[in-house]
């Protein structure tokens, strides 16, 4: 299981570090805790947003990284990652798209 940091402080002094050194990251760093799960835990949206991002999947690391955690397969810039991740969102998009479509024609 992905032990995501929940505050700055629960990572010491590595995960402060690294979150100061740019300002960027720390809004990425709190957009990503805002997609978390209700327990905690790294779910589908949180993986959709820092997929889509080179910039966020480098903090999403980063941030792993500070606090010794193993860095998803998905979240590494490889092919297999890419390809992964491309058929990840099209599966993402296409189950949002059925219930608002199916929403749709209910309310009509």
């Amino acid at each position: 299981m992905l032990n995501f940091p929940l505050s700055p402080g629960i990572g010491g002094e590595r995960l402060r570090a690294y979150l100061t050194a740019d300002p960027n990251r720390r809004a990425v760093y709190d957009n990503i805790l805002d997609r978390l799960t209700p327990d905690g835990r790294v779910g589908i949206l949180t993986r959709c947003y820092v997929m889509r991002s080179s910039y966020r999947r480098m903090v999403f690391r980063g941030v792993l990284a500070a606090v010794g955690q193993p860095i998803p397969g998905w979240a590494k810039e490889t092919p297999e990652a890419a390809a992964s991740n491309r058929l990840h969102l099209a599966r993402y998009r296409d189950a949002y798209n059925a219930v608002r479509f199916e929403r749709r024609a209910r309310a009509a």
